[in-house]
């Protein structure tokens, strides 16, 4: 089984459990023209000292977290498996590439979890543990998608948007997927790996998968959600719809 489709099985599942609604989608209309972030002077939040990231109160302390999924700079990813085996969580040193957060950039996806974390250790930064981008994505306010607790279905770049066009957007080509602290993207687009290890099968002792979350443009209300205990892959995992972002110290 793929990993897009474990992703979409378990979208299914929560679907199954809190019952039956209406779908929401209606195709996009001809006026239906996204805001696209343009002026990060007056984009919302609290600056950190690296460039484009928002400093985060979280429970455990304050970090920073970029404001758009990663890009990259240079080439060589290197190994997509890199420890031992899934439970290993070193690196070989063999991805030269470094993560980069910008506007109107395109994020890269297809990179496994130690690629993404090697290259967000490139720049100085890390990837985000789940709590840190559960907290980021859910806002000040705790809200179960970062806008509010009720789905937008033309928020931010899901199945309902995308209507099948199967297409990661830019970073920040809709102004209104941000939370009240300015970080954008956080649902839909591309799922995010995360540094958290996970059970591949519930109630399994050994921590073998990585947390995703966020969703990406093929999710479904379920899985554009800030949170999902339900969302996790095997480390070395490539996929079109799975991308990253960095958090760092403050």
């Amino acid at each position: 089984m793929s990993p897009r489709t474990q992703l979409a099985l378990a979208a299914v599942a929560m679907v199954t459990v809190v019952g039956c609604e209406p779908d929401p989608f209606e195709p996009p209309g001809p006026d239906d023209t996204p805001a696209t972030v343009v002026d990060l002077d007056q984009a919302p939040g609290d600056p950190c000292t690296q460039e484009l990231m928002v400093r985060i109160e979280g429970p455990s302390g304050p970090y920073c977290i970029d404001r758009f999924e990663a890009s990259l700079e240079g080439a060589v990813l290197g190994n997509a498996a890199q420890g031992s085996d899934d439970a290993d969580l070193s690196l070989d040193g063999s991805t030269t590439a470094v993560a980069r957060n910008e506007l109107q950039a395109q994020p890269r996806v297809q990179i496994s979890w130690y690629q993404a974390q090697a290259a967000c250790q490139n720049s100085g930064k890390r990837l985000c543990t789940v709590e840190e981008w559960e907290r980021a994505c859910r806002g000040p306010d705790l809200f179960i998608y970062p806008y509010g607790d009720d789905i937008d279905d033309r928020a931010c770049n899901g199945f309902f948007r995308a209507s099948g066009n199967e297409e990661v957007l830019a970073t920040g080509s809709l102004e209104d997927c941000g939370n009240p602290e300015g970080v954008y993207d956080m649902s839909g687009n591309v799922a995010e790996w995360t540094a958290t290890a996970f059970p591949r099968i519930p109630g399994q002792e050994a921590l073998i998968d990585r947390a995703v979350r966020g969703g990406s443009f093929e999710s479904n209300f379920s899985a554009l959600r800030c949170l999902g205990e339900e969302f996790h892959l095997p480390p070395a995992t490539l996929d079109v719809t799975v991308g990253f972002r960095c958090c760092a110290e403050p």
